[in-house]
C-alpha cells in the first residue's frame, strides 16, 4: 500500500494544433507541456514541462526547459534546465509564496548519427 489516494478522475486536454498541452490528475497533478520549432525546421519540439504537485496547502513545480541542437538533420537535446520549487497554493491575489528553489542543468554532448 502507497497510503495515498486514488486518482479518480484524469483530464486531458489538447490546443488548436491538436497537441497535447496539459493533463490533470484531480487533486494531485498537473503536467503542462509547450511546443516550439527549432530555428527554419519545420519540426514541433518539447520546450517546457511543468510538472506541478498539490499536497495540502503547498505545491512542489518542476520546471524542465530543453534546448536542441542540429546534428545532420536531427534534432537531440543539448541542456535541459530544471527548476524545483517548494511553494504555497496560490493566495487571494493568486500570488504563491516560494519556500525553497533549487536550479539544476544537464547538458548532453558527443552526438553521433549512424
Amino acid at each position: 500500500k502507497t497510503f495515498l489516494k486514488e486518482i479518480t478522475k484524469i483530464e486531458v486536454f489538447f490546443n488548436a494544433e491538436k497537441q497535447l498541452s496539459r493533463v490533470e490528475l484531480k487533486g494531485k497533478e498537473v503536467n503542462t507541456f509547450t511546443y516550439g520549432r527549432q530555428g527554419d525546421s519545420q519540426k514541433l519540439l518539447l520546450k517546457n514541462l511543468l510538472v506541478e504537485t498539490v499536497g495540502g496547502q503547498s505545491t512542489y513545480a518542476m520546471s524542465y526547459e530543453v534546448n536542441y541542437t542540429n546534428v545532420d538533420k536531427f534534432y537531440f537535446p543539448k541542456s535541459i534546465n530544471i527548476i524545483s520549487k517548494l511553494q504555497s497554493s496560490a493566495g487571494e491575489k493568486g500570488q504563491k509564496q516560494v519556500f525553497a528553489e533549487v536550479k539544476s542543468k544537464i547538458t548532453f554532448s558527443n552526438f553521433l548519427v549512424k
